[in-house]
C-alpha cells in the first residue's frame, strides 16, 4: 500500500499488521470480498458481470450499473472490480494484472459514455485500453473537460489510477 503523503505511515502499519494476521504476504491473492469483510465487518455483496458466470437472482450489468452509480453518489457503498486470470501476454497487452483487485474511485455517465475510474494499489501498471491517457480519440475535448480529465498530466506519471469504461469492464 502507497501513500503520497509521506507522513501517513499508519496505512503501511495496518497493512503489515494485517498480513501478518493471515500468515504473511507469501500468498497467491486474496479476494477483496473476505477483506472487507475482516475490516470491516459486515457482508459484502459479489456479483460476476460475465453473462455465462453470473448466478440466478444477479442483477444484469445495467442494473448493476444504476445500483453502483446511486450508491456511490450517495457515499453509502464501497467497490472493488476483480480480474480474471490472465496470461503474461494479456497483461502486457491490457496493462491489467490477473487476478487483481481494484479500488473504484469514481462512477461516471457523461457525454453517453459510461466510465469507472480504478485504481491498482499497487500504484503502478494501468488500463491500456480505450481512455488510457493517451487516448485522444475517445477522450474528446467535451468529455475531458466534463470530468475534469488531464490528459498530458496523466502521461506524466504512472500511479495506478486509470479510467476505464463500464463496457470494458463487463
Amino acid at each position: 500500500t502507497y501513500s503520497k503523503h509521506a507522513d501517513e505511515l499508519w496505512v503501511s502499519l495496518f497493512e503489515k499488521a494485517y498480513m501478518k494476521l493471515h500468515g504473511g504476504y507469501d500468498f497467491p491473492g486474496s479476494q477483496s470480498s473476505v477483506d472487507l469483510h475482516a475490516l470491516c465487518g459486515w457482508i459484502p455483496e459479489s456479483f460476476r458481470l460475465e453473462a455465462d458466470k453470473s448466478r440466478e437472482g444477479d442483477p444484469t450489468p445495467d442494473e448493476f450499473w444504476r445500483r453502483m452509480k446511486m450508491a456511490h453518489e450517495r457515499g453509502t457503498a464501497l467497490f472493488t472490480v476483480g480480474t480474471k486470470d490472465l496470461s503474461e501476454a494479456e497483461e502486457e497487452r491490457t496493462g491489467l494484472a490477473g487476478r487483481h483487485a481494484y479500488a473504484v474511485l469514481e462512477v461516471a455517465e457523461a457525454q453517453g459514455t459510461r466510465l469507472v475510474k480504478l485504481k491498482n494499489p499497487w500504484a503502478n501498471m494501468r488500463w491500456k485500453g480505450d481512455f488510457n491517457p493517451s487516448d485522444d480519440k475517445n477522450w474528446t475535448p467535451e468529455l475531458r473537460k466534463e470530468l475534469k480529465y488531464d490528459a498530458e498530466a496523466e502521461q506524466e506519471t504512472d500511479d495506478g489510477i486509470f479510467w476505464i469504461s463500464w463496457e470494458a469492464i463487463r
